[in-house]
């Protein structure tokens, strides 16, 4: 496993934190609100969105193993691209 550095800021830093806390497990938008916004805030998906492709492209570019994929109508995973390919078969 190699380990690498990725500049983020503050609220991609706890997406991340909060991904990797929940590794191979499905991390709803709700989650996702609570943990890197205030709850009672309004946020939009969109906003959800733009964060998740940032963390994308900063992490794809460097890492080889790990991925973070959209889960239709329930959020997000970061896991090994094998284990992700072998649930979906």
């Amino acid at each position: 496993c190699k380990n690498f550095k990725v500049l983020l800021n503050r609220k991609e830093f706890y997406l991340m934190e909060l991904l990797m806390l929940n590794v191979g497990q499905i991390t709803t938008r709700e989650a996702i609100i609570e943990y890197v916004w205030d709850r009672r805030s309004y946020v939009s998906q969109n906003t959800i969105d733009v964060y998740v492709s940032r963390l994308r492209k900063k992490i794809d570019s460097e890492s080889k193993n790990m991925v973070i994929s959209t889960i239709p109508c329930l959020g997000y995973q970061f896991s090994k691209k094998e284990t992700l390919q072998k649930s979906r078969m």
